[in-house]
């Protein structure tokens, strides 16, 4: 018996992705031993700190880095460092902005509960546009005295990158008022490209996740940008007393996330691509020729990986989309699927080696259940 098994959790076959409800990722040998390591002596928080973040900083081609509480951590931090700076005075007093800047807008496309993160720091949102995204005029008039920064959303959902005002013109624009772009690219990984390709943007700061597809420890995060921003993002968070100390970050989370980056720069990115593909082609042959479910392989921009995609027609399977999927997640083991923003998808990257056939069985046992009688 595992430790699951003596506090009674059953265990998930992951086929959501990395995904915090279910835990993220699961750490390498290598990321494990790394924290061991690092458990055994006290050292400064903040020299680790450093001293990580010139290692992230060389490997992403930015000016500095740190580690943070996660992507939620590092917009929490980014937002208080955009208003408050390196003033003590102003970091002890957050979220309380009086006297501050404390305005962040955002396209009413990029609405995300994420956004939360901001408003703990203090920061208060400003909409625009509409649904289909804002125009560049829309957004040079929400610009005012009292904005602070500029909140950009690479979340990976369906018309995010095809609509709106793209981030490399946010940040010519927020840049011509004098205010910073921060990032929130928690889940946009894989390509490897994008740790790189996003903050040469000119976005000022730039959040991932350290816990999702680098498969560190999942309160991890990292935090890349601006040198002067980076320095106060690091004075409003542990070990100090301000707005971010209760997003404690240990030294053997650092010392796991700086292993796990250095092996994500080091992996066989394209083996990792065949290995997905060929675990939906498996998953979607089975599931070949049964009425009112179609089942298809195929690559899916936002995530950066093959997924299947699936297609439920109620009035032939006999079960809504919503039903199938929760059918599929009450099976022995349950099989968790991506159910979200109008997308049922099986996603490979969270899946051990065999597992492919346990999410098929899986599917096909919730079909099993619409055609059973009821009783």
């Amino acid at each position: 018996m595992d430790i699951y098994d003596r506090l009674d959790v059953r265990k998930i076959v992951n086929a959501q992705g990395n995904v915090t409800r279910i835990g993220g990722s699961i750490m390498s040998s290598d990321v494990l031993e790394a924290m061991a390591e690092a458990s055994r002596h006290f050292v400064s928080i903040e020299d680790l700190n450093r001293r990580i973040g010139e290692r992230i900083a060389g490997l992403l081609k930015v000016e500095a880095a740190m580690v943070c509480s996660g992507a939620a951590g590092g917009l929490a931090i980014s937002a208080a460092a955009c208003m408050a700076g390196s003033d003590i005075e102003r970091i002890e007093q957050l979220p309380d902005t009086e006297g501050m800047r404390d305005e962040f807008i955002v396209q009413r496309l990029h609405e995300s509960s994420y956004n939360q993160s901001v408003r703990v720091a203090g920061g208060r949102l400003v909409d625009v546009g509409g649904k289909g995204g804002a125009s560049e005029g829309e957004i040079r008039e929400a610009f005012g005295p009292n904005t602070a920064g500029f909140l950009y959303n690479l979340l990976p959902r369906p018309g995010v990158w095809e609509t709106g005002v793209s981030l490399e013109r946010v940040a010519v624009i927020a840049h011509g008022f004098g205010v910073p772009v921060i990032v929130d690219a928690s889940a946009i990984l894989p390509p490897l490209g994008n740790l790189i390709d996003v903050p040469a943007t000119g976005a000022d700061l730039v959040t991932f996740s350290g816990g999702k597809a680098l498969e560190g420890p999942q309160g991890t995060g990292i935090l890349c940008g601006r040198r002067d921003l980076i320095a106060a993002a690091a004075l409003n968070t542990n070990p100090n007393q301000s707005i971010g100390r209760s997003m404690k970050v240990g030294k053997e989370e650092m010392v796991g996330l700086l292993t796990a980056i250095e092996a994500y720069f080091e992996r066989d990115h394209e083996a990792d691509q065949r290995r997905w593909r060929s675990i939906c082609e498996y998953v979607a042959g089975r599931l070949g020729g049964i009425p009112g479910l179609n089942a298809e392989a195929r690559y899916w921009d936002a995530r950066g990986l093959t997924a299947v995609w699936l297609e439920v027609d109620e009035s032939v399977l006999g079960m809504s989309r919503a039903e199938f999927s929760a059918n599929v997640r009450a099976g022995d083991p349950p099989v968790h699927l991506w159910d979200a923003y109008g997308d049922l998808c099986v996603v490979p990257n969270t899946l051990k080696d065999g597992e492919e056939r346990i999410v098929a069985d899986g599917l096909l046992q919730a079909v099993t259940k619409a055609a059973e009688p009821v009783s």
